[in-house]
C-alpha cells in the first residue's frame, strides 16, 4: 500500500476538517494509506504559536516518510501547505494535484500516478 500525505489547508475551520476527512475516507477505498496531519496532530492548537510551530515541524517529517503527496483544496494559499510542498520538492517525493472529485474518485490535474491507473474502489490494488 502507498502512504499518501494529504496536503490541505486547515486553519481550524470545520469545513476543512470535513473535506480532509472525506478525502481520507475516499482514498482508503482505493487501497491508499492517507496520512492526515490534521487528524494526527489535532491535540495541538493552531492558535498557540509554539504548538503550531511544532505541528509544522511534525508535518515536514511526515511528508518525508510518504510515497507521494496529494495537494488538495486551496493549498497554495496556506503557509503550512506550501512548506509541505517544498519538502516534497526537496525530497523528490512525487506530487499530485487533486482538482476535484467524481463522487469518491479523485480527479487529478495532469499527471496520474502510475501506481494509481488500475485502481478501482472494488479491488483497491
Amino acid at each position: 500500500m502507498k502512504k499518501v500525505y494529504i496536503c490541505h489547508p486547515f486553519n481550524g475551520k470545520k469545513q476543512n476538517l470535513q473535506a480532509i476527512t472525506h478525502i481520507c475516507q475516499a482514498l482508503t477505498k482505493f487501497g491508499v494509506i492517507p496520512i492526515s496531519p490534521v487528524h494526527s496532530f489535532s491535540y495541538l492548537s493552531d492558535k498557540v504559536p509554539e504548538q503550531r510551530a511544532l505541528a509544522l515541524t511534525f508535518c515536514e517529517e511526515l511528508v518525508s516518510s510518504c510515497d507521494a503527496i496529494f495537494l488538495c483544496g486551496a493549498w497554495e494559499q496556506s503557509e503550512g501547505c506550501n512548506r509541505e510542498h517544498n519538502v516534497a520538492l526537496m525530497e523528490m517525493i512525487p506530487i499530485y494535484n487533486i482538482d476535484g472529485w467524481d463522487g469518491d474518485k479523485p480527479l487529478f490535474r495532469r499527471n496520474l500516478p502510475l501506481w494509481w491507473k488500475n485502481k478501482t474502489e472494488k479491488d483497491g490494488k
